[in-house]
């Protein structure tokens, strides 16, 4: 699972993206990955890939990781390790940070 400052990190790149994540229950956790990939999908694929999940973090005024740490978050993420984050792979991530 991710570690805690990593959940964090993700919870302020989704707030510095205007992703609204307050009063969060399991029910909006779909409407709230698909926002999150919407928002980072800069190619419209319907999923990340690593150059645009970099991106995002590097534009972020509020997280600051290491490429490595980047790296792994990502990673960590991308489950099926096929370089891309899914709309499952978040929503999954998601329901586990939000669930802890």
């Amino acid at each position: 699972m991710m570690l805690a400052t990593k959940r964090s990190d993700l919870i302020k790149l989704m707030r510095g993206n205007y992703i609204d994540i307050d009063n969060i229950d399991k029910t909006k956790m779909y409407e709230i990955a698909l926002n999150f990939v919407a928002t980072l999908d800069k190619d419209k694929t319907g999923t990340i890939e690593f150059e645009e999940f970099y991106e995002a973090i590097a534009d972020s005024e509020d997280v600051f990781l290491t490429d490595y740490e980047i790296k792994q978050m990502f990673n960590e993420i991308d489950v099926s390790g096929d370089g891309i984050i899914t709309l499952n792979e978040i929503s999954k991530v998601l329901y586990l940070v939000f669930a802890e």
